[in-house]
């Protein structure tokens, strides 16, 4: 081959590798900068990385409610808006829906309203399994994506300002309670309503006996030997309301230790008395003490001597 032809194709081929070389480096900067800019590229969709902050208003983001096309802005105005943002495929948000029924049956609905923000889709049986209406449902917009993990809890203000955005569903649980706009009593009232409705079925009359106990508590353990010592199963109806700790399928459990921080329980065992209508917190922190306390709620004299072990 002649040498100057070569060389003709060895510069048209470097041309060629120069030039491919230059429109990468040309794309690759124009993807940094949007990514500085808070916008992402996928395949050929352009959406915008939402940073979700203390302060900030919820109006920034675009969100679609269930069944609905137009975009809009979460609703507000309430004292406290409670906002979960959640995935259909993560099963920790799938305990969030759960606990849907409790939360606003004990905090309530008159100054507490609760949206919940889907990064993907709605399940379509949300209303029907976990009793969440369709209205409070909401999803992201295509054109962002939230830097939130979920699920994640976010706490409005009546303005539509974030006043805490968190993970850990306890600490947002536990502003709510101390925000004031939910009465103790009316929030303790709430609680029994709950407990009462959910899981007492006793139809003989017996007082119900809420029985708040902890897995692996040595005082738990006594006051059980103690209750069927003194058959007090005959004169309540005895519910056992464990900790979160406690993962036995089956058990009722105090989930986001919403219980304890309603009615101010920081001894196990602890016991709330319901009888026609009233409710009693009965806290003992002996074995003796305890013993004689149910046993005079029971009416029951003439009982046998506790055994302290």
């Amino acid at each position: 081959m002649n040498s100057n032809v070569l060389y003709k194709k060895i510069r048209l081929v470097i041309l060629v590798l120069a030039l491919i070389v230059v429109v990468m480096t040309v794309e690759y900067w124009f993807l940094v900068g949007k990514q500085k800019n808070g916008e992402q590229t996928t395949g050929n969709v352009d959406y915008q990385k939402i940073s979700v902050r203390y302060g900030d208003t919820i109006e920034q983001i675009p969100v679609r409610q269930a069944g609905g096309q137009e975009v809009v802005t979460l609703p507000y105005g309430q004292p406290v808006t409670l906002v979960v943002y959640l995935s259909e495929a993560c099963k920790t948000c799938v305990d969030s829906l759960a606990e849907y029924e409790r939360i606003s049956g004990i905090l309530g609905q008159e100054n507490i309203s609760y949206l919940f923000l889907f990064s993907d889709r709605i399940p379509a049986s949300i209303a029907e399994r976990y009793g969440v209406p369709l209205e409070q449902c909401y999803t992201v917009d295509d054109s962002v994506e939230l830097a939130l993990s979920t699920p994640t809890w976010i706490y409005l203000n009546s303005d539509g300002r974030i006043e805490m955005v968190n993970s850990d569903d306890e600490l947002v649980l536990e502003k709510i309670l101390k925000s004031g706009y939910v009465s103790s009593e009316q929030l303790q009232e709430n609680a029994r309503n709950y407990l009462t409705g959910h899981y007492a079925d006793a139809d003989d009359g017996r007082p119900v006996l809420f029985y708040f106990s902890m897995q692996g508590c040595m005082d738990c353990a006594a006051a059980d030997e103690m209750i069927a010592e003194q058959k007090l199963e005959e004169q309540f109806e005895i519910i056992r309301v464990y900790t979160d700790e406690s993962d036995d399928q089956g058990l009722i459990t105090d989930r986001m230790q919403l219980f304890r921080r309603v009615f101010d329980i920081n001894w196990y065992p602890s016991f709330l008395l319901v009888r026609e209508g009233h409710a009693e917190l009965i806290v003992e922190y002996s074995l003796e003490a305890l013993q004689e306390s149910l046993l005079r709620e029971a009416g029951v004299s003439g009982s046998e001597d506790v055994t302290v072990r």
